[in-house]
């Protein structure tokens, strides 16, 4: 099942030992729900993140608002960060408490 995946963000097509290495250093994600399916990611679908890289705008992040977690696509808009769906039936996550941006995703599968 390694060997089939992709990294599709950020990072080029990596043999099944350097995968396995990155599942060991980083977490998964199951997606649930279709307010990212704009962004390729369907519900059932897991994604692998890489919780050393900084997010910057457009990438794609797991997130704790307000105590939910959530996989957004982040962005910044008069310095505040903003958690954007990428699915028009969703809106933007713009008012919360609290965040934690977990990492940003480096692989579906």
């Amino acid at each position: 099942m390694f060997a089939t995946i992709q990294i599709k963000l950020r990072k080029p097509l990596l043999e099944k030992k350097m995968i396995e290495e990155i599942l060991q250093q980083n977490d998964t994600f199951k997606v649930d729900g279709d307010s990212m399916i704009l962004a390729g990611l369907h519900n059932g679908m897991h994604v692998i993140i890489d919780k050393s890289i900084t997010p910057k705008p457009k990438d794609i992040v797991v997130v704790e608002i307000d105590n939910k977690i959530f996989i957004k696509e982040f962005d910044i808009s008069e310095n505040l960060p903003i958690f954007r769906s990428r699915n028009l039936n969703y809106p933007d996550i713009i008012n919360y408490k609290t965040y934690k941006i977990f990492g940003v995703v480096i692989s579906r599968f």
